[in-house]
This record gives C-alpha cells, sequence and structure tokens, in this order.
C-alpha cells in the first residue's frame, strides 16, 4: 500500500461477532420469554443463560456476548486516534464507524467509535 502511495488513504477494520446469544438471567428477570434475547443489561453485561424450558437460570457464563474486538487502523487514520482505545464499543458500533470514516449520512442503532470519549493506550492500539 505505501509503495502504490494508498496508504495515506486506508483503513484497516477488524471485528468481530459474539456469536448466539442464549437468553439470560438478567434479560428473564425485565420479562424476555425466549433465547436470543439480550436487552436491557446494565454494565458491565455479566449474566448467565436462563434455561426458558424449566424456567431457571444455569451456571453457564454468557455475558462475552456484548464483548467484541474491534480495531481501526491505518493511514488514514487520525492522528488524534492513534494510540488511542474506547472502552464501550459493541458490534452495533462497527457499522457506524464506517459510514463516519466515508463520510457517509447514517441513522441506525449504535455509534461511531470516533464519537465516543477516547483515552490514551499507548502500546495498547497502535496504526
Amino acid at each position: 500500500l505505501k509503495a502504490k502511495k494508498l496508504w495515506d488513504e486506508t483503513y484497516i477494520i477488524v471485528a468481530s461477532d459474539h456469536g448466539y446469544h442464549l437468553g439470560c438471567n438478567v434479560a428473564r428477570k425485565k420479562g424476555a420469554r425466549t433465547v436470543n434475547l439480550c436487552w436491557g443489561h446494565d454494565k458491565p453485561f455479566d449474566c448467565y443463560v436462563w434455561d426458558f424450558e424449566k424456567d431457571r437460570p444455569t451456571d453457564t457464563y454468557s455475558g462475552g456476548t456484548r464483548r467484541i474486538t474491534f480495531i481501526v487502523s491505518g493511514g488514514g487514520l487520525e492522528e488524534y486516534y492513534r494510540n488511542k482505545s474506547g472502552r464501550e464499543a459493541e458490534i452495533i458500533d462497527v457499522m457506524p464507524t464506517i459510514a463516519d470514516i466515508l463520510e457517509v449520512p447514517y441513522k441506525c442503532e449504535g455509534k461511531s467509535i470516533f464519537r465516543m470519549k477516547m483515552e490514551d493506550q499507548e502500546g495498547y492500539v497502535t496504526s
């Protein structure tokens, strides 16, 4: 990319999905009656799988389904955002972030990581 003089306009985005949410004690307490419904969680989103068939909790941890890897890097990344980390990003924030990079208006759930408070993380996130 650098040899072809494309690096300064390049963004590298790495994102992961968390997979299937099995339904949990937090959602059940708030009224969920089926699996794969995850809402109403207070941070830090820790929860345990709920057995809807037997209507009882299990000991199986399920809180990781809200946490993902999300890295934005590349030569096009503004200097201000280099070596920074945002603590609150979720999978629904990937699309708004890409739309922000492309300067495309968007109206959706989630928010661009470029509109979140960033913290210095030298040596943690690099570009």
